[in-house]
């Protein structure tokens, strides 16, 4: 059986004057900027305390330390959305209205492609996820990742691109040690893109590598079927 990295680290973004134009419009421009994808599922399974939920709170806490004190801009990307309005969207919201004044804060709608919001994520410096597929859409793009996780898949994926130390369980996190890990992340942003580049291409190749044996397979089978319908007609 042959393993290999999710497929989706193949997923075209969309050309980046696409990004930059999404990004002009909601007044982020050209400004230096980290991501945040928050998880409504995340929030779901999240303790509550004294009328809280942690997940919410920790997420505003840490995008106020980060405009505080890295004086960088965020940026709210939500993932899912969904007619009963349980979703990132509203999420987002929730953030949003703990924050406000705070010009530097800033929130993507969810009226964007899927290659789009990839070529947003990949102008990011740096990507705070709770999405799966966020994380895979950075990582992708070398833009280094601290992941906000309720599975181990999480920690799969953050090992395998030497990360393990930046994916945290919601469930007994400690914020001091999140919030020390992504600053440290920041500082050490342009080394780890560098050595992604390496270990992204190599899971490039090990991805094209499973569809060109996929296409093999199913050419010999179907080979392997028209051999057996022409001897069945002959006899």
């Amino acid at each position: 059986v042959s393993v290999c990295p999710d497929v989706a680290f193949l997923f075209p973004a969309a050309p980046g004057n696409s990004a930059r134009r999404i990004l002009a419009e909601i007044g982020i421009g050209d400004t230096p900027f980290l991501a945040l994808t928050p998880n409504v599922r995340v929030y779901e399974r999240s303790p509550v305390e004294e009328g809280e939920n942690l997940y919410l709170a920790t997420l505003v806490r840490l995008v106020q330390d980060i405009v505080d004190d890295l004086n960088v801009a965020v940026l709210l990307i939500p993932h899912e959305s969904s007619p009963r309005g349980d979703d990132d969207v509203w999420l987002v919201n929730q953030i949003l209205s703990r924050l406000q004044g705070n010009e530097q804060v800033f929130a993507l709608s969810c009226q964007h492609t899927a290659g789009e919001i990839k070529s947003i994520i990949g102008n990011a410096q740096l990507v705070v996820g709770s999405r799966y597929h966020s994380l895979i859409a950075a990582l992708s793009l070398h833009v280094p990742c601290l992941a906000i996780s309720w599975s181990h898949k999480y920690e799969t994926l953050m090992k395998s691109v030497d990360l393990e130390d930046s994916v945290f369980r919601m469930n007994g996190l400690e914020y001091g040690s999140l919030k020390r890990q992504l600053f440290n992340l920041w500082s050490a942003r342009e080394q780890i893109a560098t050595g992604l580049d390496v270990i992204v291409e190599g899971f490039e190749l090990s991805v094209n590598g499973l569809f060109d044996q996929t296409a093999e397979f199913v050419k010999r089978a179907s080979l392997q079927h028209d051999l057996s319908e022409s001897e069945r007609v002959r006899q």
